[in-house]
């Protein structure tokens, strides 16, 4: 591989970097699993791939870096079922590990003037998170590629290997069933 071809694949991987993370992370994927995720897909990308046009680059390093995902929870899902107990001990660890988080929110907060519009947009954030975590696989896939990651329907339709027509139908349900819990998430949480 030459020098410009190394830059080229440098600047790929630096731009992309952080859409993938975002793309694990609303798929439940923790901190240190997205970061093993993104690397394993990347070293599946370099050898198969570098030799393509550019511009076909994002698509593949997305439809690979999907697989590796999917691979990922497969993996954590036997294990979970044969190591019942260290679920027990991971949840201990979520637990603890969210707590501290709170706190430090809560410690950041207080040295922030509007507390209660940053209260309110971590409410809005996680809302939204967990309404795009509860949607079925395909059709988050095609929420996140669409709305978070800018990809055209086209794009989705190679990533996934999937029709446009199919693209459309899955972004249109997700929007309707993200509107609807929404809506009676924050209608809820208003109503006295």
């Amino acid at each position: 591989m030459d020098a410009e071809q190394q830059r080229k694949l440098s600047a790929f991987f630096e731009g992309i970097q952080q859409r993938a993370l975002l793309f694990c992370k609303y798929r439940k994927c923790s901190d240190d699993d997205a970061l093993d995720v993104i690397q394993d897909a990347m070293m599946a990308f370099l050898p198969q791939y570098t030799s393509h046009d550019t511009k076909t680059w994002e698509p593949l390093f997305f439809t690979i870096l999907r697989h590796k995902l999917i691979d990922k929870q497969r993996w954590q899902t036997l294990q979970n079922k044969v190591f019942f107990w260290r679920q027990e001990e991971a949840d201990e660890c979520a637990w603890l590990d969210q707590q501290a988080s709170e706190q430090m929110f809560r410690q950041t907060s207080t040295h922030i003037a509007d507390t209660e519009g940053l209260v309110a947009q971590q409410q809005i954030h996680v809302a939204v998170a967990r309404a795009i975590q509860g949607l079925p696989e395909m059709q988050q896939t095609v929420f996140i590629l669409k709305v978070m990651n800018g990809f055209s329907e086209q794009t989705i339709a190679t990533i996934l290997f999937i029709s446009t027509g199919s693209v459309k139908q899955h972004f249109a349900r997700a929007k309707q069933k993200l509107q609807a819990q929404l809506e009676h998430t924050f209608v809820t949480e208003v109503s006295p």
